[in-house]
């Protein structure tokens, strides 16, 4: 999203609230749209999930905080599954220079 685009949805946000609203839907469609085909429904699930929050949470400021705390617990479980990964690789890596297959463990 451009400078501009985003002024643009300032404005209507304040003068035209019908028309942000179906501005930013046809964006966030788009948005979605221009995914990867295999993304799509994790996107579409969290949008919802995002919606749901902004329609139950009283305050905009509630809502950043609670947005914020979404996406540090998905950084958080990105970094177990990174930290298990390098662990399995480490593994391999070790039976590869000790001369065992790669699908052979120490016993």
């Amino acid at each position: 999203m451009t400078d501009t685009e985003f002024r643009h949805l300032r404005v209507l946000a304040s003068t035209d609230v019908a028309g942000f609203v179906a501005e930013r839907r046809a964006l966030i469609e788009q948005m979605i749209a221009a995914a990867d085909p295999d993304r799509r429904e994790r996107l579409w699930l969290l949008q919802e999930e995002i919606e749901l929050m902004r329609a139950t949470t009283p305050s905009f400021e509630q809502v950043a905080l609670n947005l914020a705390g979404m996406i540090s617990e998905r950084l958080d479980a990105l970094n177990v599954a990174f930290a298990r990964l390098a662990t399995v690789a480490h593994r391999h890596c070790e039976a590869a220079a000790e001369g065992r297959g790669a699908g052979q463990t120490k016993t």
